[in-house]
Formats: structure tokens, C-alpha cells, sequence
């Protein structure tokens, strides 16, 4: 009877882990359309966000060199039209 509690909840875990796989779209899906300009053009009007985020993991090197996608590293991959901004200046 061990035996079979034991298997089943092994058997639970590699079900769940396989299907967070399968749900899991690529990253590269979430590339911005448009181009990114670098986080430091934000900076020069945007100071106090830009502290912000400076402490935050998204702005850490380390943390972000596990991101293959680069433009997923800058401001513009949540704050969209960026590069319609920046041209404004």
C-alpha cells in the first residue's frame, strides 16, 4: 500500500511538472515589436523611476543574462511606444 501512495505521488509531480512545459509559451513570443531604446535614455527625464527600477532584479545584470532576448532587458518591453516617445524629445 506504500508502495502505491509513494508512486502515485511521484507519478503527480512529473504529470504537473510536464504539463507546466507544454503551457509555457517561448520567450521570444514576448520580443517587443517595435525597437527598444536602452534604459538610460529614460533616465535622463524619468530620474526617479529610473532609482526605482534600478533596484529591482530587472535592472541587475546577473539576473537579467538569463534572458537570451536583449530587448527584454529595457524599459520598453513593459512601458510600450517608447521609441514614439523618445523621437518626441
Amino acid at each position: 500500500m506504500k508502495k502505491i501512495v509513494v508512486m502515485l505521488f511521484v507519478l503527480s509531480f512529473i504529470v504537473v511538472g510536464c504539463a507546466g512545459m507544454w503551457l509555457s509559451p517561448p520567450i521570444e513570443s514576448f520580443k517587443p515589436s517595435e525597437t527598444v531604446p536602452p534604459s538610460l535614455v529614460c533616465q535622463t527625464c524619468h530620474q526617479d523611476q529610473f532609482d526605482s527600477w534600478k533596484k529591482t532584479r530587472h535592472a541587475d545584470g546577473k539576473y537579467m543574462a538569463k534572458i537570451p532576448v536583449t530587448e527584454l532587458h529595457e524599459c520598453g518591453v513593459c512601458h510600450i511606444d517608447l521609441s514614439a516617445h523618445v523621437a518626441d524629445l
